[in-house]
């Protein structure tokens, strides 16, 4: 079989520490790790005896490698690694897997400082089927996990290279990590995933490392080699634990915490993926410190730590603990785009062609801002509307090119579309009469603007201070009033694109309460606008708006059931569902790069929305339509808004989207920017 790994050997690589700086957290990690560089291992190997596997492996030690064959579904391993307890420490190894098929992947898990009672920090290494790799760094103790950083998609497979990964853990107040993964037999790169780690619950005792791995349910059968298993210590030795963990201490027993766990049970013949011959017992990964038994708090426990950036597109952390840039795109994100596209790679090579080939990408655009934008039902009357969506699209359009292209004159352009709406804007009108949408235009020109400028504001796009801080007063002043609190009428789509601008807006003001207020709205929303069968016989009344439960079935459309996926306005048209779905599919983006799991929380509704309503939009004749009328579609945004789901939940996490897949491979010839759906091939494509 074909064998997998990542080639990352451009892939969020660049002189973070230079970047950064002097003395920065940064610097001081990436310093302390590089150091022993040059040093001998401390250990190589494995303990005698210390490799273990769940049922249905089987183990090979061999020569310093560890051979798992076969590593089963559900299969997994675990092994000590040789010498004592260390307390700042380098952990290294090589891993090389057959190829999995098209579902499930390897969760790789990379410890130090492991205790007697089980606690340690990891590398957790999500290897997926096709070759995505996503990463976190977490700490595990007193029963608890947290994640101290991730970063969602690190790199693309590599057809016959084994795959590299280390872990460094150094210092006590605070603990400092950092972590890379690179191709065999290719330099090894700068640190990619960094954190540091002061909570009282941290580390601070030596302890042993190990390695392990768990094998997705959903996943074929593998070969599993594992070699050049080393560690390097530091220095700065603390005295060990009064007890050295056992050799067995690392061996599987059942699940790792880090495995996917089981998604829903299978819904009925009429729900998103049926007849898609998908694995029932398909598996996303969840822990429980990622999908809460009740509503979080949105400031996470620790800030999400800075991850390395494109050239121009430097990132830093607020001290309200938002990471920049951090709406819809991280530097991360810019930084794979720009590898992708200098290789040439699709569907992003073409994506990009497709941007600058754009009206909105035009270097003589001219903006048209108004004082006051009025916006009736359909755009009657018009002023400054449509105007007003354009601009912000060809703001977005041009940031977008300068943080992946590095030609300034779209950063100089999207400044002059900045500045042009920060000098003249006042508000929108809005009134149940006249001005029936103001408040829908606010929110989508207010999803979309604050991504312009926040990739203007946080690089050395030369855009005055002086006038990015105006811009974030006209955002404050012009749409918050609109968008914050949401509103008693219209349907879901306006609701959910409230929620994702104010999350937007809070993120560029570096508010924390208008992010929390728009996280909030967030929640509260995404239940009335998604229906699962466990809401009962009739959906989510919505709160706070003049919806009650006897007005449901008009507000839905008259669906002849409600079923799982249905969205509020399927049975209205195909376009304003997709917005609805998209909003809060960008709401959950923004959130998770400030490190808040929206996705995991409304993770069973979103997967479901997505492939219930992409099996129509592939084939309006599909038996188990719920809808008065055959589907409907209005314009083209049903096009558009389905790249950034998918590349989370399919591409990220492996769960089986069927239907979602053949419908974006479908459109993505098409995709473009529209409202506040704008180049997602080009961002999260996949």
């Amino acid at each position: 079989m074909a064998l997998v790994a990542v080639a990352l050997g451009g892939v969020l690589v660049g002189p973070v520490a230079a970047r950064a700086g002097s003395g920065s957290p940064e610097q001081h990690v990436a310093a302390r790790a590089a150091a022993a560089l040059a040093d001998r291992p401390t250990a190589t190997g494995f303990v005698d005896g210390s490799a273990s596997s769940s049922a249905g492996t089987v183990l090979s030690p061999d020569a310093g490698a560890l051979v798992v064959d076969p590593l089963l579904p559900r299969g997994s391993y675990g092994v000590e690694l040789a010498g004592g307890p260390a307390l700042d420490v380098r952990v290294g190894h090589a891993t090389l897997l057959d190829e999995a098929g098209q579902a499930g992947g390897l969760y790789e898990r990379t410890e130090a400082r492991r205790a007697p009672d089980g606690d340690h920090y990891a590398l957790v290494l999500v290897v997926r089927a096709h070759g995505h790799v996503a990463a976190r760094l977490v700490r595990d103790s007193g029963g608890r996990r947290t994640v101290l950083a991730s970063s969602g998609y690190l790199g693309a497979s590599s057809p016959g290279r084994g795959l590299r990964s280390e872990l460094a853990v150094v210092g006590t107040s605070p603990v400092e990590l950092s972590a890379r993964v690179w191709t065999d037999g290719e330099e090894a790169p700068d640190w990619q995933l960094m954190a540091s780690d002061d909570d009282d619950a941290r580390i601070t005792a030596a302890g042993a490392s190990a390695l392990s791995g768990y094998l997705a349910a959903s996943a074929a059968q593998q070969s599993v080699t594992v070699s050049d298993a080393a560690w390097w210590s530091t220095g700065a030795d603390a005295a060990a634990p009064s007890e050295v963990p056992a050799a067995s201490s690392p061996a599987p027993s059942g699940t790792p915490a880090d495995a996917p766990q089981p998604a829903s049970p299978e819904p009925s013949a009429t729900a998103p993926g049926a007849g898609g011959g998908e694995d029932p017992a398909a598996t996303v990964p969840a822990t429980p410190s990622e999908v809460p038994s009740e509503v979080p708090s949105t400031t996470p426990q620790e800030p999400p730590a800075p991850t390395p950036s494109a050239p121009g597109v430097p990132v830093t952390t607020s001290p309200a603990g938002f990471q920049h840039p951090g709406i819809m795109t991280s530097a991360s994100q810019l930084a794979f785009v720009r590898q992708q596209v200098a290789r040439g790679a699709e569907p992003w090579t073409s994506a990009l062609a497709r941007t600058r080939a754009s009206r909105f990408a035009s270097l003589d655009w001219v903006p048209r801002p108004v004082a006051w934008v009025g916006c009736g039902s359909y755009n009657q009357p018009n002023e400054g509307c449509t105007d007003e969506t354009d601009d912000a699209q060809a703001a977005y359009t041009h940031a977008l090119l300068w943080s992946l292209t590095g030609d300034r004159r779209h950063a100089d352009k999207a400044a002059e579309i900045l500045d042009a709406w920060s000098s003249t804007l006042q508000g929108h009108r809005f009134d149940t009469a006249l001005y029936k949408n103001g408040r829908l235009q606010a929110a989508w020109a207010g999803e979309v603007f604050p991504k312009a400028a926040e990739l203007l504001r946080h690089s050395d796009s030369g855009w005055d201070p002086v006038s990015a801080d105006r811009f974030g007063g006209m955002l404050r002043a012009a749409f918050l009033p609109m968008v914050r609190d949401g509103w008693t009428g219209g349907g879901s789509n306006w609701q959910m694109s409230m929620a994702d601008a104010t999350i937007a807006i809070g993120v560029y003001l570096d508010d924390r309460a208008v992010f929390e207020d728009g996280v909030g709205d967030w929640r509260r929303q995404l239940p009335a606008t998604i229906y699962l069968s466990s809401d009962g016989p009739l959906p989510v009344v919505p709160p706070g708006t003049v919806i009650t439960e006897r007005g449901l079935p008009g507000y839905w459309k008259h669906p002849t059931r409600y079923v799982d996926g249905l969205q509020q306005e399927t049975c209205r048209d195909a376009d304003h569902m997709t917005m609805g779905v998209a909003a809060a599919l960008n709401g959950a983006e923004t959130a998770s790069i400030q490190g808040v799991d929206l996705y995991g929380e409304g993770r069973e509704r979103l997967v479901a929305a997505m492939e219930h309503n992409t099996r129509f939009l592939n084939d309006p004749a599909a038996s188990g339509w719920v809808c008065p009328q055959p589907l409907k579609t209005i314009g083209t945004a049903s096009r558009l808004g389905w790249e950034v789901g998918y590349h989370h939940y399919a591409v990220a996490e492996g769960v089986p989207m069927p239907e979602t897949r053949r419908w974006i491979e479908t459109v993505r010839p098409k995709n473009r920017s529209e409202l506040f759906m704008n180049w997602s091939t080009l961002t999260h494509g996949s």
